[in-house]
C-alpha cells in the first residue's frame, strides 16, 4: 500500500518550495520595498520643495519686473529729475509718476504682499504707491537716504540690492527689500531709486502650500530660521544642526534626510527635514504577522491562482508594456488590436492607450502642418514690400497730372502716398481701428482713382459703431486691390465697389463687393488651394487675397479667414470674419 500518492507528493513538494521561496523573497521584498518607499518619499519631498521653490523664484522674478518696469518709466523718470515740487506742473508730474506706480502695483501678481512701493531721488522727491499695504510716514525719505542700503546701491558696479532689513514702517520686524536705480532711458542716467518693501507672508502663503513636508523652513545667509511654517520647529536647534542638502542628521534618535534649495535672491535657503524611517512601533510583531500572512495565503490560496493570474493578467500586462516601451523609445503611434483582446480593465486601458496614441499622431501631424503653415506666413509678410513698380505707375501719374492739369490735387495724391508707404514701414502685423484702417484704404482708393479716371466708384457702408473695432493693418487694402484689378478693370466698363459690415454675437463681418468681372465656381476653389499666389507687379503691398486669409487664420484661429461669393460676370464678394475686439 503506497503511503503518499504521485499527486499528494507532487503538492507537498511544490508547497515546501513555494513556501521556502515565498518566505525568502517576501523577506528580501520586505526590506527592499522599504527601500523603495523611502527613496520614493525623499523624491516626492524633493519635487514639493522644488515646486516650492520654482512659485518662490516667479514671485521673486514679478518683483524685479515690477522694480524694472518703475525704474524705465519715462514719467517717474521726469518725475525725479525734479529739485522739488513746489509749482503745479512739478506737482503735475509727481501726480503721473504716483498714478503709474499705482498702475505697476495693480498689474503685478505680488500686490498683496507689497507692503510699500516708492520711488525718490537724492533731494526732495518721494513718491509712493497709494495702494500698498503700509502707508508711509513724513520721515520716511529721510530713512531711506540715511540707510546702509543707500550708500551701497550708490556704488556703480551694483545693480540692484536684494536683501533683509528693518521694515521702515515697524523696524522690529524683518521684510525683504529690493532696491534698485531709476533710469533716464534717452540719457541713461540715474535719476533716482525704486524701494520695494515685500512682507514675508509671500514666502510663508508658499510654505504653507506644501503642507506634505514633515517640516519646512527658511534659513537666511547668517544660518538663521527666517520664516517656519509648523509652530513645532525650534529656530536655535535648527540653526545649530549642519544642514546640507542631501545628507542625513540625527535627532532625538530618529534620521531625517534634508532637502535644501537656494532662492536666487534675497540669500535664503528653503528646507524641508523628512524623517528617514518606514517602519514604526513593535517591529517583531509586525514581522511575525506578515510571516503568518504570507506562509497562509501561499499555501492555501497560491497554487488555485497562480496559473489563473499569470494567464489572464501577466500575458496582456506584457503585451501593454511592450506596446508602451514602442510608444516611448519608438516613437511608434500606429493601432494595435492585440492591448484591446481582452476584455477586462487591461484591455480598456489597451483602448486608452490605442486613442492616447492615435491623439499624439494626430496632433504631432497638426503641430507640423501648423508650423509650416506659419513660417508660409511669415515669409509672405517678410517678402511683402512695396511693389516698385506700384511707385513707378504712381508717380508717372503724379507727373502727368501737374504737365497737363496744372491741379493743385498733386498735393492731395503725394500726401495719400506719402500716409500709405510710411505705414507700410512701420510694418503689417499690428493690429488698429476700423477707423485708422479705412483711412489708409481711402488714401489707397485716392490713388487709384487718379491712375484709373472714371473707371470705379467706391462706396463706404460700415456703420460707425463698429469704426472702434480692431483689425489687423493693411487687411482690406489687398481686397479692394483685388476688386479693382480682377474684378472692374478686366469689364472695360464703369463699376461699383462696396465696403460693408456687420456685427452678430461677438463676430465682426466685413465685406468687399463688386459688380465686376466676377468667378466661376473651379476659380473659386482655386483661392483656398495651398500653392503659391500669383505676384501682380501693379500691387500694392505684394500680398494677395490668400496671404491675407492665412494671415487672419494664424492670428486669430481657424474659425476666422475668408469667405468667397460670386457669379460670372455679375458681381463678386468677400467676406472677412474676425472676432470684435475693441
Amino acid at each position: 500500500m503506497k503511503k503518499y500518492g504521485i499527486k499528494m507528493k507532487i503538492l507537498l513538494s511544490t508547497s515546501l518550495c513555494v513556501l521556502l521561496f515565498s518566505l525568502a523573497s517576501n523577506l528580501f521584498l520586505y526590506s527592499y520595498m522599504g527601500n523603495i518607499i523611502f527613496s520614493k518619499s525623499t523624491e516626492l519631498d524633493r519635487q514639493y520643495i522644488q515646486a516650492v521653490k520654482k512659485q518662490l523664484e516667479q514671485y521673486i522674478s514679478e518683483t524685479d519686473n515690477l522694480g524694472m518696469n518703475c525704474a524705465f518709466d519715462t514719467e517717474i523718470a521726469k518725475a525725479l529729475s525734479l529739485n522739488g515740487s513746489q509749482t503745479v506742473k512739478e506737482r503735475s508730474l509727481c501726480f503721473k509718476a504716483q498714478e503709474a506706480l499705482n498702475t505697476y502695483l495693480s498689474a503685478s501678481m505680488n500686490n498683496k504682499f507689497i507692503n510699500r512701493l516708492i520711488v525718490f531721488n537724492k533731494d526732495s522727491i518721494l513718491i509712493e504707491a497709494s495702494g500698498t499695504m503700509q502707508s508711509g510716514s513724513i520721515d520716511t525719505g529721510s530713512k531711506l537716504r540715511a540707510s546702509e542700503l543707500f550708500h551701497q546701491i550708490q556704488d556703480k558696479t551694483i545693480h540692484s540690492i536684494y536683501t533683509i532689513a528693518p521694515s521702515l514702517s515697524n523696524p522690529k520686524e524683518n521684510v525683504l527689500v529690493f532696491l534698485c536705480p531709476a533710469i533716464q532711458i534717452h540719457t541713461a542716467k540715474t535719476v533716482g531709486y525704486i524701494y520695494i518693501e515685500i512682507s514675508p507672508a509671500l514666502i510663508l502663503s508658499q510654505l504653507r502650500a506644501a503642507h506634505q513636508l514633515d517640516g519646512i523652513f527658511v534659513k537666511d545667509s547668517e544660518d538663521k530660521v527666517f520664516l517656519a511654517v509648523s509652530k513645532s520647529i525650534n529656530r536655535k536647534e535648527y540653526a545649530d544642526l549642519p544642514l546640507k542638502d542631501g545628507t542625513t542628521i540625527k535627532k532625538d534618535g530618529h534620521k531625517y534626510k534634508v532637502n535644501a534649495m537656494p532662492l536666487s535672491h534675497f540669500d535664503l535657503t528653503v528646507y524641508s527635514i523628512s524623517s528617514s524611517e518606514t517602519t514604526a512601533g513593535n517591529e517583531d510583531t509586525r514581522m511575525l504577522f506578515v510571516l503568518v500572512v504570507i506562509l497562509a495565503t501561499t499555501v492555501s490560496v497560491g497554487f488555485a491562482v497562480a496559473h489563473i493570474l499569470s494567464i489572464s493578467i501577466t500575458k496582456p500586462i506584457k503585451i501593454l508594456i511592450t506596446r508602451i516601451e514602442k510608444i516611448s523609445k519608438d516613437n511608434d503611434f500606429s493601432y494595435d488590436s492585440q492591448i484591446e483582446i481582452s476584455g477586462d480593465e487591461i484591455g480598456e486601458i489597451g483602448r486608452v492607450v490605442n486613442s492616447m496614441s492615435a491623439s499624439i499622431s494626430r496632433l504631432l501631424i497638426e503641430t507640423e502642418k501648423m508650423y509650416e503653415q506659419k513660417k508660409d506666413v511669415e515669409i509672405s509678410l517678410l517678402q511683402s514690400q512695396v511693389n516698385p513698380h506700384f511707385l513707378y505707375n504712381t508717380l508717372d501719374s503724379i507727373r502727368w497730372m501737374a504737365v497737363i492739369q496744372k491741379s493743385s490735387s498733386i498735393a492731395n495724391m503725394t500726401m495719400a502716398l506719402e500716409n500709405l508707404l510710411r505705414n507700410v514701414a512701420k510694418g503689417t502685423g499690428e493690429k488698429i481701428t476700423l477707423k485708422e484702417e479705412i483711412s489708409l484704404l481711402m488714401d489707397y482708393i485716392h490713388i487709384q482713382s487718379i491712375r484709373y479716371v472714371e473707371v470705379f466708384n467706391f462706396e463706404n457702408k460700415i456703420p460707425e459703431n463698429l469704426l472702434c473695432c480692431r483689425i489687423v493693418k493693411f487687411t482690406l487694402q489687398p481686397l479692394i486691390e483685388n476688386a479693382i484689378f480682377h474684378g472692374i478693370v478686366p469689364t472695360g466698363r464703369f463699376g461699383n465697389i462696396i465696403l460693408g459690415g456687420r456685427e452678430e454675437e461677438g463676430i465682426l463681418y466685413l465685406y468687399v463687393e463688386d459688380d465686376g468681372a466676377g468667378m466661376e465656381k473651379k476659380e473659386m476653389l482655386r483661392l483656398d488651394e495651398e500653392e503659391e499666389e500669383y505676384s501682380n507687379k501693379d500691387s500694392f503691398s505684394g500680398m494677395g487675397i490668400r496671404n491675407v486669409n492665412s494671415r487672419l487664420k494664424l492670428i486669430y484661429g481657424q474659425e476666422s479667414g475668408l469667405t468667397y461669393e460670386s457669379k460670372e460676370h455679375a458681381y463678386t464678394r468677400v467676406t472677412i470674419r474676425i472676432p470684435k475686439e475693441v
